[in-house]
């Protein structure tokens, strides 16, 4: 008899790949096996697969093969087929491109939506696409953002085509409150949201301040205000204003806030009259004209003045210092004058007055009309003329007055001897002002005296500390006369005793004979020359707003207050000069009043007299700086540490102002980028610096380049580097496939781990929701995430991987089909069942056809039973759907005693997908030969009888 069973040389085991856009590997190839038998038969080995016309599903199939020989002894080889899913999935739809605005009062865009992309894959499963951002539950900054989709299938296969931009744009205004703080010199109060102020004194503006308004943005950024009229500590001229700030955000968004300053002029003109002003009366009128000064000085221009008098002309001035000359006709006596002066003020014009007591005295002297002067002759033989006739002369005045003129001479009733007799006529007004003619009576001797000598023309100098030339000599000239008498010439000026102007004089000698014949052709020219130079003292009341002292004939002052400069003041040097005329007065440097610079100055006064003589006088100031720079830096600025990088790159402004240049600036920290050198007053700078994630506080040291010796000052900032970038996770696992243990799991699975690096320097681990080498994965996918998060909470969770667990019990390939192992069999002569060398792992039991809920008996079906000597069974039961895996132990019946020996067991439920049950057993080799593992199945059916299932029941076919 033959029992040995055909023995079947499978092909290796083959791996292959889905084909293109299918869950399937189609066709695969391969040689049948070799089938060997101690027959010698030539077998054919039969299958439900055919190689070169098949279809296998993605994963692991196992192909059996079949041979039996001629007595009915069968034969198995198994090898599998395995196919893999290479394929990428294919992501569908992708968004477009998207802008958004940011969220309402944040400076990111919050729970942007889009649709979300789709994906396929050649498997049949329909993979989902993930990203790292969420449409819906997100958070985008303001720029450009990307938001990639991945996609991948169970088989590991990646697809990563789907990125597209989020552009987050900052649309959304900064908000800005206009000051309400808002001061001045002279500040009245505020009405109706109009703040009142009055003009400063002695100034058309008022010098108005506030606080910078008060802005904010969503974006966080920098806010810059600028004003469309005017700034803090303006004078801003009278009139209703409107100030209009208007803040910007770093993306262009802006908005305004306004208030209204309403500046008011209360301030009177301040006019100065003289308190008398004397006149005379005017030729041959009962009135005088009188002129005098009147100055009147506003803080605004005084529009017009007027008087109580009405000769006085009125006049528009419209100036803000005005001094004029009023010139008009009072009568003789005294008037006072009010004169009211107007100025142009808002909203109502300011008023004041002055006065002016004119006081006009006669001193006009009657006016007589002489007749005309007479020439005569003596009369025959005599040295006289006689009864010479005249009219008696006309009295004018400006009184009014009927005057009678008075003489001793009366007309027609003379005598005048050879020569010239002045005839004097008086008249007295009733103020006591006498008026006096003269007409002349010459009795005429027709022959000239002769003058003899006449001096030469002399130029001569001024007295020392005199206008004039004091006692200038010369010869007198001499004359002769046919009469015989010895004339004298004369002259208006005496020789050595006399008193010559500057200039040019002449001295005209005239001589007469008695009898009034008249020689005038002797004059000369005396040129009086100034030589003299003027006198000069210079001022010695030197004054400043800062004013210091004086130390060895050196004024000290200090600059003023914001300015490189010192206002100083003097009074005007003291001059006098022997000529009395105009002293002009120049300074080669500075004037009173104005700004001096920083340093020593000499200031020098040149007087010069009319006549170009000159002389000088100086003293000396020495303006000095001790006022410091004023520094303005930001208190906090805020930045982000860089990509990559454990610092961040922080730029921020700092302004520097100073009353003269600021010089250098330096700083406590070297990242810091340094500009050395400013030299200018006003300066706003960016610094730009790299710094440590964390705190850094920065001191800013500001010198001037004042004298004697720089100020200093100093400001500060401090600098938040925020750390806003995720660590970084690097080698993350690949999906991977595992097998389970004896248990229904996948126990201490080893991966490499992954690592991860951050921006800030930190060593950071990723952790996980399982352990490396120490685990546990149950029977299918489960995804291991890894997460990492570095000390500022930045957090990464972009690495997963999926561990997908095979073979689990009910899973398995391993199938015992002898239906001989049915405790209904008994052992004849064919050879026994012996297990001794069977393959540990998980068995179906399928030899009862078509039924799968086969067991092993539970109590000892005796020996010589399930086709071996010993046959093996449980004691114990079988565990229900769902129980764990069940450890039980396996009794072999040795010669009736029926459980002689032990082999371990375990037992697990399983279902098939329409939940019929069934078991599957792990069985070991067993412990020695002719030991066999038994079933409680049927045997098939005897010859000739049959069934659908081939075991009972069965039907008799005869």
């Amino acid at each position: 008899m033959d029992n040995e069973d055909p023995v079947l040389v499978c092909p290796s085991n083959i791996t292959t790949t889905t084909a293109e856009y299918t869950d399937q590997a189609v066709n695969v190839s391969w040689t049948d096996p070799i089938v060997n038998d101690n027959s010698g038969e030539n077998i054919t080995p039969t299958s439900k697969y055919n190689p070169g016309n098949n279809e296998f599903d993605i994963g692991r199939t196992d192909v059996l093969y079949d041979a039996v020989d001629s007595s009915g002894n069968a034969g198995t080889c198994t090898f599998t087929v395995t196919v893999t899913d290479d394929e990428a999935p294919d992501i569908i739809y992708c968004p477009m491109d998207m802008i958004a605005n940011t969220t309402t009062g944040e400076a990111f865009a919050i729970n942007v939506t889009w649709m979300e992309p789709r994906a396929t894959d050649n498997s049949g499963e329909t993979p989902v696409p993930i990203a790292d951002y969420t449409s819906g539950d997100n958070m985008f900054p303001i720029g450009n953002t990307t938001v990639q989709y991945n996609v991948s299938d169970l088989a590991g296969n990646f697809d990563d085509s789907c990125s597209f931009a989020i552009t987050v744009e900052d649309n959304e205004s900064p908000m800005i409150d206009c000051p309400t703080n808002v001061t001045s010199n002279n500040y009245i109060g505020e009405e109706y949201g109009l703040v009142n102020v009055n003009t400063d004194i002695g100034s058309p503006n008022a010098t108005v301040t506030w606080d910078p308004p008060v802005t904010s943005d969503n974006s966080g950024g920098l806010v810059t205000v600028m004003s469309s009229s005017f700034e803090s500590g303006d004078m801003i001229p009278i009139g209703t204003h409107t100030i209009t700030f208007t803040a910007t955000d770093p993306y262009g968004n802006s908005d305004t806030c306004e208030f209204y300053i309403e500046v008011k002029d209360v301030e009177p003109p301040n006019p100065t009259c003289p308190s008398i002003a004397y006149g005379v009366a005017d030729p041959e009128s009962p009135n005088g004209t009188v002129s005098f000064n009147i100055t009147v000085v506003d803080n605004v221009c005084v529009a017009i003045f007027s008087t109580n008098y009405t000769l006085v002309s009125l006049s528009t001035i419209d100036m803000v210092s005005y001094t004029f000359t009023s010139t008009d006709v009072f009568p003789i006596g005294e008037t006072i004058i009010e004169y009211t002066f107007y100025d142009n003020a808002s909203p109502a014009a300011n008023r004041a007055s002055c006065y002016v007591t004119v006081q006009i005295t006669d001193n006009e002297d009657p006016v007589l009309v002489c007749p005309s002067n007479i020439t005569t002759t003596t009369a025959e033989y005599t040295d006289q003329a006689v009864n010479v006739s005249w009219t008696d002369p006309i009295v004018n005045d400006n009184s009014g007055e009927n005057i009678t003129p008075t003489s001793k001479y009366n007309p027609g009733n003379n005598e005048f001897d050879i020569g010239r007799t002045d005839v004097l006529y008086d008249a007295v007004d009733s103020s006591g002002n006498a008026g006096t003619c003269t007409f002349t009576v010459t009795v005429t001797d027709n022959e000239a005296p002769d003058i003899i000598y006449c001096p030469m023309d002399m130029i001569v100098n001024t007295t020392t500390g005199e206008a004039f030339a004091i006692n200038v000599t010369w010869m007198e000239p001499t004359a002769t006369d046919n009469s015989g008498e010895t004339p004298v010439p004369v002259a208006d000026y005496t020789s050595g005793d006399n008193m010559f102007a500057i200039g040019n004089t002449t001295v005209q000698y005239n001589v007469s004979d008695l009898a009034g014949n008249f020689d005038d052709s002797c004059s000369f020219a005396i040129t009086v020359e100034d030589n003299e130079s003027p006198m000069i003292d210079c001022p010695t009341n030197v004054t400043s707003n800062n004013y210091i002292g004086e130390r060895l004939g050196l004024v000290y002052v200090e600059t003023d207050i914001g300015s490189p400069n010192a206002t100083v003041t003097w009074d005007l040097p003291v001059t006098s000069d022997n000529s009395g005329g105009l002293v002009t007065v120049m300074s080669l440097s500075f004037e009173s009043g104005d700004m001096i610079p920083l340093g020593t100055h000499t200031i020098t006064f040149t007087a010069t007299d009319p006549y170009g003589n000159s002389d000088t006088c100086e003293f000396y100031i020495e303006v000095e700086d001790v006022e410091p720079p004023n520094p303005t830096c930001p208190f906090i600025a805020y930045g982000v540490a860089d990509p990559e990088s454990p610092n961040g790159t922080v730029s921020f402004n700092i302004t520097v102002v100073d009353n003269v240049l600021v010089a250098i600036f330096s700083t406590n920290y070297t990242l810091v980028s340094q500009s050395r050198f400013i030299d200018i007053v006003s300066y706003t700078f960016t610094s730009t610096g790299v710094f440590s994630i964390g705190e850094t506080i920065i001191e800013y040291t500001f010198l001037d380049n004042a004298s004697p010796t720089a100020n200093r000052a100093s400001c500060y900032v401090t600098v938040q580097i925020t750390d806003q970038e995720a660590p970084d996770i690097i080698d993350c696992p690949m999906d991977m496939i595992v097998n389970t243990t004896v248990e229904a799991f996948a126990i201490n699975v080893t991966w490499i781990e992954p690592t991860a690096t951050d921006n800030s320097g930190e060593t950071l681990v990723p952790v996980a929701d399982y352990t490396y080498g120490d685990n546990m994965f149950g029977i299918g996918n489960t995804t291991v995430q890894y997460n990492v998060s570095d000390s500022a909470g930045n957090f990464n969770d972009s690495c997963s991987f999926v561990i997908h667990v095979e073979g689990g019990p009910c899973d398995t390939d391993l199938v015992i089909t002898e239906w001989q192992r049915s405790i209904l069999y008994d052992l004849s002569s064919e050879s026994p069942i012996s297990d001794d060398f069977i393959v540990d792992g998980w068995y179906k039991l399928r030899n009862q056809g078509d039924r799968i809920n086969i067991r092993m008996p539970t109590s000892s079906p005796g020996s010589l039973k399930c086709g071996t000597l010993f046959p093996v069974w449980i004691d114990d039961t079988y565990p229900e759907l769902g129980d764990p895996i069940k450890s039980v132990t396996g009794c072999i019946d040795v010669s009736g005693d029926p459980c002689a020996l032990t082999v371990p067991i375990f037992l697990f439920a399983c279902s098939t997908v329409n939940n019929d049950l069934y078991f599957v057993h792990y069985f070991v080799d067993t412990p020695g030969t002719l030991i066999g593992y038994c079933t409680d199945s049927l045997l098939p059916c005897e010859t000739n009888v049959t069934s659908s299932l081939e075991f009972p029941p069965c039907g008799d076919l005869t």
